[in-house]
């Protein structure tokens, strides 16, 4: 065998692995990500699934016309809050953040707590007032837990969300607060390290 010949073989023995390796490792990423994609799409499915029973419950009542009367303000979050329950009467924790997507929204949390901008958020998530709180799906957003602002930088990193519906950081936990019926849709505990 030519010197040239040798050298090729050698040379493709050590690079097949390697660029093999490689492949597989790609391969193996674009699984992670695809599986983290369809992920997200679950998410946003359970999302529309839930926003179709509050726009049937929001069509069954009256509009609330702009008003500076707290009173109706509250009766009004609390009929729809009522419509809401009657229509999804055994709704658990889980059926929205369903495990796989608590997980990524741990992941996606804990992403952004160690990026550029983790020591702003620490420091805005320690300005807000730190109360441990208990709440329920499917219940009123606890009135004694105080409505702290989600850092922006954090918000950038998780699945966007229609406007009647908010995340809301409650000690360690991910709050999903419908605003328009003042309700806990579901929760994730110990999303925020």
């Amino acid at each position: 065998m030519k010197l040239r010949n040798r050298i090729a073989v050698a040379f493709g023995v050590v690079l097949m692995p390697a660029v093999a390796a490689t492949g597989a490792a790609a391969s193996g990423q674009h699984q992670r990500v695809n599986q983290r994609s369809a992920i997200v799409a679950d998410f946003q499915k359970r999302i529309e699934s839930y926003m179709k029973v509050h726009n049937s419950a929001a069509g069954q009542l009256p509009a609330l016309k702009s008003t500076a009367s707290q009173v109706k303000i509250l009766e009004y979050q609390r009929a729809l809050a009522a419509k809401i329950v009657a229509a999804r009467p055994h709704a658990t924790q889980g059926q929205i953040f369903t495990p796989a997507v608590a997980a990524e929204f741990r992941r996606l949390i804990r992403t952004t707590m160690t990026g550029a901008r983790a020591s702003r958020i620490q420091a805005s998530l320690q300005r807000g007032t730190p109360v441990k709180s208990n709440f329920e799906v499917n219940h009123q957003y606890p009135a004694v837990t105080p409505v702290a602002t989600t850092p922006p930088s954090l918000l950038q990193n998780l699945p966007k969300l229609p406007t009647e519906l908010e995340y809301r950081i409650v000690d360690h936990d991910l709050v999903l607060h419908d605003v328009k019926a003042d309700h806990v849709v579901d929760f994730v505990a110990g999303a925020i390290p």
